[in-house]
């Protein structure tokens, strides 16, 4: 198996399950969206998580294991969760449990009951594919990546100890590095040049009276080996010649105005 479905949410919450299941689920917690409290998911039926926010996820299912760059950006994880498979179909979708695979997306494995370890992966801190247009390049890691392994006999278990949620907030030389794994391949941050956009604004700070907004992954103000020729508020696309973390600062030269 290893299927990477495109899942859509306004309620910041992933719902996996088989709808032959929820169909026959006699509880009346269904629609809830707080799926530690849901008794179907205490006892194995199906299962979810949470999520810092609304968007569109990319989610990796496989029965083996994580890639290499998976691995190296993964930072949080849920483990040892169930889903019982009766219909040969399991549902993922953004809007909570439901008892239809109508519009959701699906994929195919054999009936029966399956353990699932939820990775999230902070691929978007590496220099690797970061873009400041926030679209994610063809070549980036899934969002999330699911392990799908399947049980024999009677295996439902759940750890109530453990929150459904996934939602890791970093910032590369702010905070303290969250990844799950050692790596020596793994690259964070910006790096010398790279170009970045970003507007130009006032600084009674800074020589020229002007710098740069906010950018790139760290979120560092920028200033330019000159301005000549920029204003407030211009939109300008630099390249980076030096990176201060102490100040905060990139520091570039005007490749363009935009």
């Amino acid at each position: 198996m290893n299927e990477t479905l495109t899942v859509m949410t306004d309620c910041a919450s992933i719902a996996i399950f088989d709808p032959d299941v929820t169909r026959q689920y006699e509880g009346d917690d269904l629609d809830s969206f707080n799926f530690d409290n849901i008794d179907g998911v205490k006892h194995g039926l199906f299962t979810g998580f949470r999520l810092g926010g609304d968007g569109v996820y990319q989610i990796r299912f496989c029965d083996d294991d994580l890639l290499a760059d998976e691995r190296d950006y993964a930072v949080s994880v849920i483990d040892d969760l169930r889903v019982l498979v009766k219909s040969g179909t399991v549902c993922v979708g953004g809007y909570g449990l439901q008892n239809t695979a109508d519009g959701y997306p699906s994929f195919s494995v054999m009936p029966g009951m399956y353990r699932l370890t939820i990775y999230e992966i902070l691929w978007d801190v590496s220099p690797k594919w970061f873009r400041d247009d926030s679209v994610p390049p063809a070549d980036a890691p899934a969002d999330f990546v699911v392990l799908f392994g399947r049980l024999t006999g009677d295996a439902a278990y759940y750890r109530p100890h453990q929150a459904l949620r996934l939602d890791t907030v970093y910032l590369p030389f702010h905070d303290d590095e969250p990844f799950l794994f050692a790596s020596s391949t793994r690259r964070i941050g910006i790096e010398v040049g790279m170009t970045l956009q970003s507007s130009v604004i006032k600084s009674p700070t800074s020589a020229h009276g002007l710098r740069l907004k906010e950018c790139g992954i760290e979120l560092y103000k920028a200033d330019l080996v000159h301005f000549h020729g920029l204003k407030r508020r211009d939109r300008i696309r630099f390249r980076v010649t030096a990176i201060d973390h102490e100040k905060m600062m990139f520091c570039g030269e005007l490749v363009e105005k935009l």
